[in-house]
């Protein structure tokens, strides 16, 4: 396995902190942009799997997919290259807090709230790469990252999307795609299109994992359970099981359901309208108005933790209702912080606070309305710029038309008497300071 030791520079451009974590095919280390001065975490391709092209494809695919993104919920991608030896990596966005299942293993179920709020603000980050013609095909609890705001963000938490190794350029002829990216993906959370055909799914295989994420940050567990045969064979011919949970409420539970429909064509069209129906299960105040006040205390505190690791439960928020058995599933993800967020970003978040502010807080979930999919034109690659992200703009609603009151009739005034003229004032003494 490749090590890069603390000090190390690469490519004249990084410093090497430290590792943060390993997975199954990279390495993370913190590092440090030497002449940005700016913390950046960089992704290191295993070596052996360095030696197989359609992975290092899959691999960089990745950097291509995100690097055009622009969504607060989306983990950045500032750079790609390769080390001396040919091993290529990426320079990412260093985050602050735990992936989503270290979460699920440390509390098990969550509340409703957060669940319904995480989920909505993944579907978010989606929809910005569905805008892009990039599906994932693997969301699941490992790939969505939970940030620590500070202390000026409360109880709320910035839900990041992570890993889009196994995206799938929608504007790719799907002929083109290779044959290992037929046996990729997560069984748990595998739609039973993407399990017959990984090269011919659409957006509506995220919203069946953004539905299954969402069961099991409800229920504890995955709806269905086993190894991956025996999961593969429940997805493709048995019912997903009922969420039992008291405190869900039914149409909570419909919205479930409705995510997890096998048919595609009966499922939410997008994840929009996915995000749609959880808004009034979740917090009222917008994301936005969260990260514009985060943005204008300065991080507050968070800024001097930039490199303190927090992977115990004593970080974790106050539990939600747990079913005792929580995943046993492991991930990782490393712990860290994200730069500060860009001042601009205030003025759309004020936006966004006066439209939420105009709209109706007690209409009931709406119905998913069938939405075109945008298929986008296919254009050259964006350079690899590090640009901060940018928070995503809302329209405000036209202002209600009223009828304005009529006017009052004022009594006539009866005219004032003469006013005797006053006599002019004594010329200045030479005491008088006003004089010259």
């Amino acid at each position: 396995m490749l090590v890069l030791a603390p000090g190390a520079v690469i490519n004249g451009r990084y410093r090497v902190i430290g590792p943060l974590g390993a997975g199954g095919m990279a390495q993370v280390y913190e590092a440090e942009h030497i002449k940005m001065n700016h913390a950046v975490a960089l992704k290191v391709l295993s070596r052996e799997w360095a030696q197989v092209p359609e992975l290092v494809e899959r691999f960089e695919r990745e950097a291509r997919a995100v690097v055009q993104l622009q969504s607060p919920n989306v983990a950045r991608v500032y750079d790609v290259d390769h080390l001396e030896d040919g091993t290529p990596f990426l320079a990412m966005e260093l985050l602050h807090g735990r992936d989503l299942n270290v979460e699920l293993s440390s509390r098990g179920a969550l509340s409703v709230v957060d669940a319904c709020d995480w989920v909505r603000q993944a579907a978010q980050g989606m929809a910005a790469a569905h805008a892009q013609g990039i599906i994932h095909r693997d969301l699941k609890p490992e790939n969505l990252f939970i940030c620590d705001l500070g202390s000026a963000a409360g109880d709320r938490k910035l839900v990041k999307v992570l890993d889009f190794g196994l995206a799938k350029d929608a504007r790719r002829n799907a002929s083109r795609m290779t044959a290992p990216d037929s046996s990729f993906g997560t069984p748990y959370y595998m739609s039973p299109e993407q399990i017959r055909s990984t090269a011919s799914v659409d957006v509506r295989t995220d919203v069946w994992a953004l539905g299954v994420v969402l069961y099991e940050l409800l229920v504890g567990t995955t709806p269905f359970e086993g190894d991956a045969k025996a999961i593969i064979a429940q997805i493709m011919v048995d019912p997903v099981p009922p969420i039992v949970r008291p405190d869900v409420p039914p149409e909570l539970r419909a919205i479930v359901m409705h995510a997890l429909a096998k048919d595609p064509d009966e499922r939410f069209a997008c994840v929009e309208d996915l995000a749609d129906a959880l808004a009034p299960y979740c917090p009222e105040e917008p994301i936005a108005m969260v990260l514009a006040r985060v943005s204008a205390s300065g991080l507050g505190g968070a800024r001097d933790s930039m490199r303190r690791l927090v992977p115990t439960a004593a970080s974790v928020p106050q539990q939600g209702w747990s079913s005792g058995s929580p995943s046993s599933r492991q991930g990782f993800r490393a712990p860290a912080l994200m730069g500060a967020l860009v001042g601009g970003a205030i003025v759309c978040a004020v936006a966004a606070v006066v439209a939420w502010q105009r709209m109706p807080r007690d209409a009931a979930p709406p119905q998913a309305a069938a939405r075109p999919v945008p298929v986008p034109v296919m254009t050259a690659e964006p350079p690899l710029t590090a640009t901060a992200p940018a928070l995503p703009s809302v329209a405000l609603p036209p202002p209600s038309l009223t009828e304005s009151p009529p006017p009052v009739a004022a009594a006539p005034v009866a005219p004032a008497p003469p006013v005797a003229p006053t006599p002019p004032a004594p010329p200045p003494t030479a005491l008088d300071p006003a004089s010259p």
